[in-house]
């Protein structure tokens, strides 16, 4: 399947369907969080690294532009695009473990997920943006979600549009 992203303008894909799930169509969300102002990364996505790593599950935020670095509004950008990714984790932890009285249920592919040894990373994809792909990491990861990173041990990944198309998360 694919999925195009208005905002950002980007569309993603080729994704199987059971590995896909698409937060803000969840009822959860909806119901829970939309309505008081919480917002979501764009999807949940699981791919398979290795037989004996397991599965990985990707947090996947898209952007068109990010402010000037070092701005005011750059680490502004950055600490809403923290709270989209923590909240969007939050989510999937509330629907796995029935939370509340959402009838939404993840896909079956995610069923072993939260399984020890499983990995999560956050993935921010910026479709206008040529460098500072490494700096913005390192200031989500060390400023923005230290203490997450610290008690979850969850890793994080920008990309440009080239460079998700060539992670197999955007498609031309």
């Amino acid at each position: 399947m694919r999925y195009y992203e208005r905002g950002s303008d980007i569309m993603f894909g080729d994704f199987e369907d059971a590995d896909f799930f698409h937060i803000e169509q969840a009822d959860l969300y909806q119901r829970y969080m939309k309505p008081h102002g919480i917002c979501s990364a764009e999807f949940l996505l699981i791919r398979s690294s290795s037989a004996i790593r397991g599965d990985k599950l990707f947090v996947v935020e898209a952007k068109k532009t990010l402010a000037a670095r070092d701005s005011e509004e750059f680490h502004k950008n950055l600490a809403n695009i923290a709270r989209q990714f923590m909240d969007s984790l939050q989510l999937a932890w509330g629907i796995w473990f029935g939370s509340h009285d959402s009838k939404v249920e993840l896909p079956q592919s995610y069923a072993q997920l939260f399984k020890k040894g499983r990995s999560v990373t956050f993935v921010l994809v910026i479709k206008n943006r040529k460098e500072d792909m490494l700096y913005i990491a390192d200031t989500l990861k060390n400023k923005h979600l230290r203490r997450e990173r610290r008690q979850l041990g969850f890793d994080v990944k920008v990309y440009n549009e080239l460079q998700a198309i060539g992670s197999s998360l955007v498609v031309r």
